[in-house]
């Protein structure tokens, strides 16, 4: 958990416009899941999920992240790392353009955080 937080906190690169309340949600493969929540600014480079969106990585983890405000246009998959194997699989990870109301439109590059 602490390794969100400070993925999240090495990544935000200002605090311009509309922040997101967000809530990340773990699940691991032996059932264990957990939560985190942070606050995160649209042009913060982010972990922002679709709530519908779930994927599962090559090793089994998987995660989805939640957001309460802004409007996921589209999703584009891309290739991650999963945090819990510490490098040693490759995990599915997106990027996602989040429509906040112009003029705060962004495209955000997002990885799961396993």
């Amino acid at each position: 958990m602490l390794t969100l937080i400070s993925i999240l906190a090495a990544m935000a690169v200002g605090a311009l416009g509309q922040a997101i309340n967000a809530t990340a949600i773990e699940f691991h493969p032996d059932g264990r899941v957990g939560a985190c929540g942070f606050m995160l600014e649209p042009d913060a480079i982010a972990l922002l999920f679709s709530p519908q969106q779930f994927n599962t990585s090559l090793c089994g983890h998987r995660a989805e992240i939640a957001w309460e405000s802004g409007t996921l246009v589209q999703s584009i998959p891309i290739s991650g790392i999963c945090h819990i194997c510490k490098g040693e699989n490759v995990a599915l990870s997106t990027q996602a353009y989040v429509d906040f109301g112009a003029p705060q439109n962004k495209t955000i590059d997002v990885l799961y955080a396993f």
